[in-house]
């Protein structure tokens, strides 16, 4: 859905900046997919955390929050095209305020 608008805005002369919720949508999916590659329990000793972590569990639940802000990422950039094309217009705003 984004890459279209991004297509339709591109088209129309628009800009449309990346959100910070998109840029978490990423990272959160990035370490998701290590975590499931490496998909095994492993122990892990670090100064916060000293025990066995099952990395699949994790990958699968970092992969399902990025769902989450991938949809919210979505809507903000949806809602952000909606309000430039108001304001194209209404002729109160330039293309790319």
């Amino acid at each position: 859905m984004v890459t279209g608008l991004r297509q339709i805005a591109a088209s129309e002369g628009l800009v449309i900046a990346a959100g910070q919720e998109g840029k978490w949508k990423t990272a959160l999916q990035l370490v998701g997919i290590i975590a499931l590659c490496v998909h095994y329990r492993h122990e892990i000793d670090l100064w916060v955390w000293q025990g066995p972590v099952n990395f699949n569990t994790v990958g699968w639940y970092l992969t399902l929050l990025s769902v989450v802000f991938s949809l919210w990422s979505a809507g903000v950039y949806f809602r952000a095209f909606l309000n430039i094309l108001a304001r194209r217009g209404d002729g109160t705003g330039s293309p790319e305020a």
